[in-house]
């Protein structure tokens, strides 16, 4: 995976007991997560100890207008590139600095 390589730790959790036991773990700065998987991603987020950000991805640009009302971030699928994902993470821990 390119954010891997780009020297981000990468977890990829496919259920909600998975990101559950992960986010559990603690130690996340940024979570990238479907918009239809919010509840439980934004659930968990709000229970953790630590800072996290949720970063959710959309299927469109209108979907993405919609969400930026709620979140500072919103990421479209159709744009997934490297550059895309690095730069709305960069912007996220730049902005708690």
């Amino acid at each position: 995976m390119a954010l891997s390589e780009s020297g981000h730790n990468v977890d990829v959790v496919r259920s909600e007991l998975e990101l559950s036991l992960q986010m559990g773990n603690g130690g996340y700065d940024v979570v990238i997560g479907a918009y239809s998987d919010h509840d439980a991603i934004e659930s968990m987020v709000n229970t953790s100890a630590s800072q996290m950000t949720y970063l959710p991805v959309v299927g469109s640009d209108s979907e993405k207008e919609m969400l930026k009302q709620t979140y500072d971030r919103v990421m479209v699928a159709n744009r997934d590139e490297i550059k895309h994902y690095l730069k709305a993470i960069h912007k996220t821990l730049k902005s708690r600095a």
